[in-house]
């Protein structure tokens, strides 16, 4: 009942924890202006945090799609979870087709540090086949800075779901 109930109003949540975390941001006494800028525009996947991603970040590891209109820069670990280096740096993150950030943020796939793909067995089987997503399936390794956060992907939130 509870994952109906929160399929029904998540989106709801989605939106009042990015309003709180705007208004966290815009609070802050202990940064200036310059840096509350740059973490807003990078929390909505803009400025320097895209920027940085995209040094390494090619592409969805998944899809394949390198047109950056059609990907979200998504953070390994989350950015809530994140100190103000965390969420600005590139290391933590992967460029990623929606419907792949959306697996990912939720916990149903994650990837080993060789770029291995893994598939959490709470992943409907129906949506894995739908959207091609096979076990294993390799993908570009991780540098050794992005496996630290994966690190935590995979105990947090790959593991908790």
């Amino acid at each position: 009942m509870a994952n109906v109930l929160l399929s029904l109003i998540g989106d709801q949540v989605d939106v009042a924890i990015e309003e709180g975390q705007e208004r966290e941001i815009q609070n802050r006494t202990d940064i200036g202006a310059t840096e509350k800028y740059q973490l807003s525009r990078s929390r909505v996947g803009q400025g320097q945090y895209r920027k940085n991603l995209q040094q390494f970040e090619a592409g969805c590891r998944i899809t394949g799609i390198t047109d950056g209109r059609f990907l979200t820069a998504s953070h390994i670990k989350p950015w809530s979870k994140s100190n103000d280096f965390e969420k600005l740096d590139g290391n933590n993150g992967l460029l990623l087709s929606p419907h792949i950030d959306r697996l990912f943020d939720r916990g149903y796939i994650s990837f080993k540090d060789s770029g291995e793909l893994m598939l959490n067995s709470t992943l409907p089987a129906d949506v894995a086949t739908a959207w091609g997503l096979v076990e294993g399936t390799r993908t570009v390794s991780l540098r050794s800075q992005q496996a630290v956060y994966m690190d935590y992907h995979r105990r947090e939130i790959f593991g908790k779901q």
